[in-house]
C-alpha cells in the first residue's frame, strides 16, 4: 500500500504516483478538498487500483495539542488500512502539515520513507530516495556490533571498494572462503536459532545484494560479485555513531 497526501490537487504528487504505480492507495488530503474531482484524477493515472482517501480539518490556529492528536488520528487510520504496516510512506513538499506528520507516524510504525525532489523547488530532474526506518537500522546495527565475526568489516570493505568477490573478501580479512560466504548468505537450512543477521546472513536481510555483473570462476561456475545497499549504508551509518 502507498500512503501519501495532497492539497486540492493532486498534480504536486502525480509524478510520484506514476513511479509507484500502487496495487492501493490511502490519501490524507484537507477537508476543504473536492474529493470527488481528486478521486477522478486518479483514476485516470491509476489503472486497477484501490483508493482510500481521508480528509483531515485543519483549524485556523492549530496548535500543539492539536498536532498531537493529528498524528494519533493519522496512526490509526494507517492501522485500519494497513494492520501489518507493510505500505511504504511517500512524501514531498506540497503540504506541509500532513507530510510531517506522516514522517513522524512512519518513524513511531516502524515504516519506511520514500522522498521525492519537486522539480520547480530544486531545478533539477526528479529525484526518489529510500529511507529505511530508523528503527530497524538501529535494530541491525545492534545486531552487527554484537555478533562475532567480521560483518561489519565486510559492509565497510564493500562501501569502500564498491564490489567484491567472495575470495576477494577473504584476502582482505584473512578469512576461509567458506566463513565469507557463511556470513553473506546464512545458513543453508535457514535455522532461526539466533540473530537474525546469523541465519538470514547479510544478503537475505538486505545489507547487501549481488551486482548485476559476475566473473566465471572454476569450472564455469558463476563468482557472484556483492555491493553494499542503501539499507546496509545507513546501518553502517547507524553503527558508526555508535562508537
Amino acid at each position: 500500500m502507498m500512503i501519501a497526501s495532497c492539497g486540492s490537487s493532486i498534480k504536486p504528487i502525480e509524478h510520484i504516483l506514476r513511479q509507484a504505480s500502487p496495487e492501493q492507495l490511502l490519501l490524507f488530503t484537507y477537508k476543504s478538498t473536492e474529493t470527488t474531482e481528486v478521486l477522478e484524477d486518479l483514476s485516470k493515472i491509476l489503472n486497477n487500483c484501490k483508493i482510500f482517501i481521508e480528509t483531515i480539518e485543519i483549524p485556523k490556529n492549530p496548535d500543539s495539542d492539536w498536532w498531537h492528536g493529528l498524528h494519533q488520528e493519522i496512526q490509526e487510520q494507517i492501522t485500519s488500512y494497513d494492520p501489518k504496516f507493510g505500505g511504504e510512506i511517500w512524501l514531498n513538499g506540497g503540504t506541509p502539515w500532513l507530510s510531517h506528520t506522516l514522517h513522524h507516524v512512519a518513524i513511531l510504525l516502524g515504516m519506511d520513507v520514500n522522498v521525492a525532489t519537486i522539480k520547480k523547488v530544486e531545478g533539477r530532474e526528479i529525484l526518489f530516495f529510500h529511507f529505511t526506518n530508523p528503527l530497524k537500522t538501529q535494530r541491525l546495527a545492534t545486531q552487527l556490533d554484537s555478533l562475532s565475526g567480521p560483518r561489519k568489516e565486510i559492509l565497510r570493505l564493500l562501501k569502500k571498494n564498491r564490489v567484491l568477490t567472495i575470495p576477494e573478501l577473504s584476502e582482505f580479512l584473512d578469512v576461509q572462503n567458506e566463513a565469507i560466504r557463511f556470513m553473506l548468505e546464512g545458513r543453508r537450512n535457514r535455522s532461526k536459532d539466533g540473530e537474525e543477521l546469523v541465519y538470514k546472513g547479510l544478503r537475505a536481510t538486505g545489507l547487501v545484494e549481488h551486482a548485476e555483473d559476475q566473473h566465471t570462476g572454476k569450472k564455469g561456475r558463476p563468482t557472484y560479485r556483492y555491493k553494499i545497499t542503501q539499507l546496509g549504508l545507513q546501518t553502517l551509518s547507524n553503527l558508526n555513531l555508535q562508537l
